[in-house]
């Protein structure tokens, strides 16, 4: 839920969605500059440059930060949360940090929250900074608090229900073999997603930093947090899936960081700093000449939607029109969003209606409030087809309800615009 209020303020700037990838960019940055400035003043000099640094090249970084729709925003969080953890200060804003990483991906926030407690009790803070730690955590569960008294708990009974195996929304559960495979393919994938290196480069690295970490007795960080991550994984029984772990990456990031704040040598540190900025900057570039060349085929690309809608429009000649969306998540946000800002800002046309289906209850909660009081009858119908390879059949049934294509306008991205007889006709 957080991730909504998170997004808002990038509405005073502008309506255009390419606003949230700038929004998202500056507010990283500016998380990191916090992270740079925080441990200098901490007398963390050398750490303070490698690990900010390290995080403005890293994988992970150049990856979450041009989503337009970025939905997962914990990694933006976790670089200060790692900062006042490791010096233990500020335990109040350490534990809203936490809640907030809570409602931004509940599946690593458990992870988070445990380590926490674990490294405040094993460094003996005191009952009254564990305290305020609380305080600040669970301030941000009061509103999901007051949601489960009045709707009589639905949440609290279906995780009860998934953890007693009442239901199974997390799908089967993976037998010993599968689970190490499974595991080790994600350890993989942290590695890969903190430095532009092989993983197994990566791990190699991981592993030496550990060992200097060790050498000068200041490993108990990093392996509390490894710990706790194995444990927890290996405990829950499915299977994860990448979108879980972005909040890992800036762990293993500081991990790096921290041990190589341990080498003395001036000139290893700059040798480094400047392959791994080369081996970054060179990997970056070729992305982008790829993207230049090869544009993006994904049909949930903002640029490929936009697209989308701009043919509607044309088709359309201006007339009034209704438009249906089928997307493998059923709920048509995206569209809907862009439609509305297009049509105002662009087109001065709005549709009549558009919707995921005809004739079905609201949901969106006041949309009625953005579009015309008393639109113009349509004299036209389009539908937009996000093809559902893992789903054929329910695409076929929904496409079923819908008269016969007069107009076909098929893209490169896997979306199918059609325009059908009205339902009257």
């Amino acid at each position: 839920p957080f991730w909504y209020y998170f997004l808002f303020p990038a509405f005073f700037i502008g309506r255009d969605p390419y606003i949230l990838v700038v929004f998202a960019v500056l507010f990283f940055h500016l998380s990191i500059l916090s992270v740079f400035l925080y441990l200098r003043r901490h007398n963390q000099s050398k750490l303070a440059f490698i690990f900010s640094y390290l995080l403005l090249i890293s994988p992970a970084s150049f990856l979450t930060t041009r989503y337009s729709f970025n939905a997962n925003a914990i990694f933006y969080f976790v670089p200060p949360l790692i900062t006042l953890l490791y010096l233990r200060t500020s335990f109040f804003w350490t534990g809203l940090l936490v809640g907030i990483c809570l409602q931004l991906q509940s599946a690593f926030a458990p992870v988070i929250f445990i380590f926490a407690l674990l490294w405040y009790v094993t460094n003996q803070i005191g009952k009254r900074n564990l305290f305020l730690f609380l305080v600040g955590f669970l301030l941000t569960l009061t509103p999901q608090l007051f949601s489960e008294i009045i709707r009589h708990f639905p949440m609290t009974k279906a995780v009860v229900s998934e953890v007693f195996g009442q239901t199974n929304y997390l799908n089967e559960k993976l037998s010993l073999g599968n689970l190490l495979f499974d595991r080790l393919n994600h350890l993989r994938f942290i590695f890969s997603q903190s430095l532009y290196l092989n993983y197994k480069v990566a791990i190699g690295l991981f592993l030496f930093n550990f060992i200097l970490l060790i050498r000068t007795k200041k490993h108990q960080f990093t392996l509390l947090f490894l710990l706790v991550l194995i444990i927890f994984y290996f405990l829950f029984p499915h299977y994860l899936k990448d979108w879980y772990l972005y909040g890992a990456i800036p762990f293993i990031i500081f991990s790096f960081s921290q041990g190589l704040s341990q080498v003395d040598n001036r000139n290893i540190l700059i040798f480094f700093i400047l392959v791994m900025t080369l081996i970054s900057f060179k990997s970056m570039i070729n992305y982008l000449i790829q993207v230049s060349k090869s544009p993006s085929q994904d049909s949930s690309n903002l640029k490929n939607q936009k697209k989308v809608v701009d043919i509607v429009y044309q088709q359309s000649d201006g007339k009034p029109f209704e438009v249906y969306v089928y997307q493998p998540s059923v709920y048509d946000y995206p569209y809907q969003y862009l439609f509305w800002y297009l049509g105002n800002e662009k087109y001065q046309l709005l549709p009549s209606k558009i919707s995921y289906l005809p004739d079905i209850p609201e949901y969106i909660r006041d949309n009625n409030l953005f579009w015309p009081k008393n639109p113009q009858p349509p004299q036209k119908t389009f539908l937009i087809i996000q093809h559902d390879t893992d789903n054929s059949q329910r695409e076929i049934d929904w496409r079923n309800k819908f008269n016969q294509a007069i107009n076909l306008f098929p893209t490169r991205y896997g979306i199918t615009i059609e325009e059908v007889l009205l339902s009257h006709d």
